[in-house]
């Protein structure tokens, strides 16, 4: 009997299957919130095809990806459909701390320059940098004891820097990632805004804040004091340094 099943997906005909920032946080959507019926543990799309890797029987693997294609097709602007989906059985706990890096690796192993934050990949999950839809975290710490977790950001270049400054420009694309939503069409933005004037911190005046989140002075007072997850808060400033550091180093290359 399997461990799990690695699952790789792809068009009748080969395309790119999400092409932008909003296609890959819709198909992370789609992933996350259908994975957790069928022990999803990892996934990640590269251009023509996604990998992905469900702790459950054969068959549910399958009615898996079945319900995973249907969404995507319905969500996404596919030229073609799904072929059919390759299943590959993961035979023992070793096998399974292979396929889970084979997963993630995507990018790094096709050389693609999309996707530097992983909008289309379970890593933000992992590594503090995405809230919500379902405990993938905890299913993998479970499910793979061994896997050095704290390690995961160094090994795919998304380490959070420390003292980093952020940009408020930086606000929307972070928030973005880290709920897969933007702020204002998130059915708990007062609980978002709440998030993001913590995470920003003392770095902004009011004022600037105010501005960044359309709010009041008072609005800003209260949400700062207002009990949010912990875990939102993390992943708004782990977004935001991230792309503060990134900024910073193309800044450091144009001068150099």
């Amino acid at each position: 009997m399997a461990l799990a099943w690695h699952i790789m997906m792809r068009l009748r005909k080969d395309a790119v299957i999400a092409p932008s920032v909003s296609s890959r946080q819709t198909l992370s959507r789609i992933f996350l919130s259908k994975g957790r019926e069928f022990g999803l543990v990892a996934y990640c799309a590269a251009d023509t095809h996604i990998h992905s890797m469900c702790m459950t029987r054969r068959a549910n693997a399958g009615e898996f990806a079945r319900r995973v294609e249907i969404s995507l097709q319905y969500h996404l602007d596919l030229h073609t459909g799904f072929a059919e989906a390759h299943l590959r059985d993961v035979r023992d706990q070793h096998h399974l701390q292979r396929a889970f890096h084979y997963i993630l690796e995507q990018r790094e192993r096709h050389n693609l320059p999309l996707d530097p934050f992983h909008d289309g990949s379970s890593l933000p999950n992992l590594v503090g940098l995405r809230f919500g839809l379902g405990d993938l975290k905890g299913r993998v710490r479970d499910r793979i004891p061994r896997l050095d977790l704290g390690g995961l950001g160094d090994r795919y270049g998304v380490a959070n820097p420390r003292d980093t400054h952020f940009r408020l420009e930086d606000l929307p694309a972070s928030v973005q990632s880290a709920t897969l939503s933007t702020m204002d069409e998130n059915p708990r933005t007062t609980l978002i805004k709440a998030a993001a004037a913590q995470a920003l911190g003392t770095q902004f005046s009011r004022e600037e804040v105010c501005e960044a989140l359309k709010i009041s002075a008072r609005q800003v007072s209260r949400l700062r004091q207002r009990p949010v997850p912990a875990p939102l808060v993390t992943a708004l400033r782990n977004q935001l340094s991230l792309r503060a550091a990134i900024y910073a180093s193309k800044e450091g290359q144009k001068a150099a």
